[in-house]
């Protein structure tokens, strides 16, 4: 008898959140079921959803052989967010309610185009409660062994709260990226260059008027002067890197 009890509460507790699940959403789509559509020229398709509040949603639309826009809004047809990715396969939509309603996902052909694509929710949930599954949400579709990600990290006060990684740092290895994956971040440098130059010009430490070969001697004299100023500018007058590459072969 106790373990007929215990197996009937289990079973109760199961379909409990089964239940709660299923109640994130009604209407026209179902999580994890894909769904087929064909767009006509300027013909969207509108597949309307009820959402229950506090909801985070997160799914694609494949571009069989169209590119499409698709558009989020509520039951007064205000827009709250629109997806236009690459013109071919996966186009990623994520977005959240605050509000339980009626809302709706309008897949519209990018230009005057026509041809097939397939829709489908992936994942309706609650808005995450916790700092670390919020950002696992927020993430959502850099997960996974098919999708370039990245790598991501909490400060709070100079102290890492929280960090991890997301999606591959090599597809043709499946290589996954971690918190210690080391990144060509190239032209991204440039405004933490800039903001540190005028930190230390703030501490008197450096002005954006110096020669920089007073602080990179090695650089030729060409003639005229080149300040920090004219780097931070872009008007130093030197060569693209590219540019030289180029003319060098």
């Amino acid at each position: 008898m106790k373990t007929t009890a215990i197996l009937f509460l289990f079973f109760l507790i199961a379909c409990t959140t089964i239940d709660k699940n299923k109640s994130l959403i009604s209407g026209d789509l179902t999580t994890g079921v894909a769904s087929d559509g064909q767009l006509l020229v300027n013909e969207p398709k509108i597949y309307k959803i009820t959402l229950d509040s506090n909801s985070f949603v997160y799914g694609s639309v494949n571009q069989i052989s169209v590119d499409v826009v698709v558009s989020i809004k509520d039951s007064a047809d205000n827009i709250m967010a629109s997806f236009d990715g690459p013109a071919k396969g996966m186009e990623t939509i994520t977005f959240e309610v605050s509000k339980k309603g009626e809302y709706k996902i309008e897949v519209s052909p990018f230009e005057k185009d026509s041809g097939k694509y397939s829709i489908e929710l992936k994942t309706v949930e609650p808005i995450a409660s916790t700092p670390e599954k919020r950002i696992n949400q927020l993430f959502r579709q850099y997960s996974g062994n098919e999708v370039p990600g990245a790598a991501i990290a909490v400060v709070q006060n100079g102290v890492i709260q929280l960090k991890n990684g997301f999606g591959m740092s090599n597809l043709e290895y499946d290589i996954p990226i971690t918190p210690s994956t080391i990144f060509h971040i190239a032209s991204v440098s440039k405004q933490f260059t800039a903001f540190s130059i005028l930190l230390l010009e703030k501490e008197g430490k450096l002005s954006l008027d110096d020669d920089i070969r007073k602080f990179i001697p090695e650089v030729p004299d060409f003639g005229k002067k080149i300040t920090l100023r004219n780097l931070a500018n872009h008007t130093s007058g030197l060569r693209d890197q590219w540019n030289l590459l180029a003319m060098a072969g």
